[in-house]
């Protein structure tokens, strides 16, 4: 009888996954408790080594980047959790 308005899909945000869950989304079309987990520990982890990383730049490579120790030591200092 009436038809029914047509609404837009609501935007998700980019995540990048990992093969796996990228072909378990598709199948289910749909976001999952455990993707979501998986994809902060994957962020976790991806801060925690750049912080790492560059602690260990020496004050040459760290001005190339336009960064000197006190900013790296400021950045590298903080916990992975925090942005």
């Amino acid at each position: 009888m009436f038809a029914r308005p047509s609404m837009p899909a609501p935007k998700q945000p980019h995540r990048q996954l990992s093969l796996p869950m990228r072909a378990f989304e598709a199948l289910l079309g749909v976001w999952t408790l455990p993707g979501l987990m998986a994809d902060v520990l994957w962020l976790w982890q991806q801060r925690s080594a750049e912080r790492d990383r560059l602690l260990q730049m020496d004050d040459r490579l760290l001005k190339d980047v336009g960064l000197n120790r006190a900013d790296a030591d400021r950045e590298g200092g903080k916990p992975f959790w925090q942005s």
